[in-house]
C-alpha cells in the first residue's frame, strides 16, 4: 500500500546545543547545567540526578568534569547526622548557572529568529540584523 504524501508543507526550524567552553576545555550544556539547578532545587546531588533522570553516577562524572574545567567547586556538600548530608551550589557554581540560563535564553530566541528568516525556501536567504 503507498503512503499518501502530506499536502501539509513542513515546518523548518533551527536547532542547535549550547555550550560553554573555558580555556578550551568544555564545562557544560544543558544537561549539566540542568543538573546544576536540580541540585539547587533539591539540596543533594542524589535528588538532583533522579529529578533530571541520569544516575547517581553519571551526575558525579559531569559534576567533577564540571569542577575540573571551572578550576573551582561548583557544588559544596555538608555532611549530615540524622536528617543527612546536603549539597548547595558555591557562589561561583550559582553565578555560572545564572548566567547560563540568560545565555541559552538569548541563544534560543536567536535561532527563533534566525530560522524565521531564514528557512523560507521560496524567499532569497537574509541573515537576522542584530
Amino acid at each position: 500500500m503507498k503512503r499518501k504524501r502530506s499536502t501539509v508543507k513542513p515546518t523548518l526550524a533551527l536547532d542547535g546545543n549550547l555550550w560553554i567552553v573555558l580555556d578550551g576545555e568544555p564545562l557544560g550544556g544543558e544537561l549539566r547545567f540542568n543538573l546544576l539547578r536540580a541540585i539547587e532545587q533539591n539540596g543533594s546531588i542524589t535528588a538532583g540526578a533522579k529529578a533530571i533522570g541520569v544516575s547517581y553516577k553519571s551526575a558525579w562524572d559531569h559534576l567533577d568534569a564540571m569542577n575540573q574545567a571551572a578550576g573551582a567547586p561548583l557544588v559544596e556538600r555538608s555532611t549530615g547526622g540524622r536528617g543527612g548530608g546536603s549539597t548547595r551550589l558555591t557562589d561561583y557554581g550559582e553565578r555560572l548557572l545564572n548566567r547560563f540560563e540568560l545565555i541559552s535564553a538569548e541563544h534560543r530566541r536567536y535561532l527563533a529568529s534566525l530560522s524565521e528568516v531564514s528557512l523560507d525556501l521560496q524567499t532569497e536567504f537574509r541573515a537576522a540584523a542584530s
